[in-house]
């Protein structure tokens, strides 16, 4: 058994990402991915596609990190929020889904909503 996977799951709903309680953007095409790493289970992360944030100024740092299920991940800041924001531009296989979409730190002033008004 691996003790180290994840799961992706395309999402039929619509989430939003506000930033310090302001909206962000909205999306129904949103990635959720479910990791465990030696039989425990990371919080969920909600992947946004990157191309509904176009018109958003987010900052591309020189900062990497590396995860064995899922590759390189790349960061952006946003306002005040330093690297806040991460993507898989060239994702392992395994968590091709995730491509071309960003994740966010819910703890640096982002946070994600599911619409429950539709």
């Amino acid at each position: 058994m691996k003790d180290h996977f994840a799961i992706t799951i395309s999402r039929n709903e619509t989430f939003k990402i506000l930033f310090k309680r302001k909206l962000l953007a909205e999306s129904n095409r949103v990635i959720e991915l479910r990791e465990q790493y030696k039989g425990k289970y990371l919080k969920p992360i909600f992947y946004f596609p990157n191309d509904i944030f176009s018109e958003i100024p987010f900052k591309k740092e020189e900062h990497t990190s590396y995860c064995p299920i899922k590759g390189t991940a790349s960061y952006w800041s946003y306002k005040d929020a330093k690297n806040s924001i991460w993507s898989y531009e060239d994702p392992l296989e395994s968590a091709s889904l995730i491509k071309e979409h960003y994740g966010f730190y819910e703890n640096k002033g982002f946070k994600i909503i599911r619409d429950k008004s539709l």
